[in-house]
């Protein structure tokens, strides 16, 4: 389940929570905004639920914190300097993350 939040991410652009579950009644919510993990609840055969994610209370919360928390990591664990990069001598340039001649944190589009 996509759904689409009145919030809006500290860059000012709109994020969507993602929702999967399974038949086993496990339930993980991501968000888009930083390909964050919010929740990963997992049925217990006692009946009850446990969150196997250390997270914050709402996704609200996420740009206040500063661990990271539900942080996932892409084909670079550091940011690209100018958003760009050379691969086997041609240059490939990012959409850049963070506006122009910033570093981008993910790969984005090429």
């Amino acid at each position: 389940m996509l759904n689409e939040t009145p919030a809006l991410a500290p860059d000012g652009q709109p994020y969507r929570l993602l929702t999967l579950r399974n038949s086993a009644g496990m339930v993980v919510t991501l968000m888009d905004w930083g390909a964050t993990l919010l929740s990963a609840r997992i049925p217990l055969s006692d009946g009850s639920v446990r969150e196997a994610l250390l997270g914050c209370a709402s996704p609200e919360h996420y740009p206040e914190q500063t661990s990271f928390l539900g942080a996932s990591i892409g084909r670079y664990a550091n940011r690209i300097a100018n958003s760009r990069y050379t691969f086997a001598g041609e240059t490939v340039q990012l959409s850049p993350s963070q506006g122009e001649n910033q570093p981008t944190r993910r790969t984005g589009r090429l």
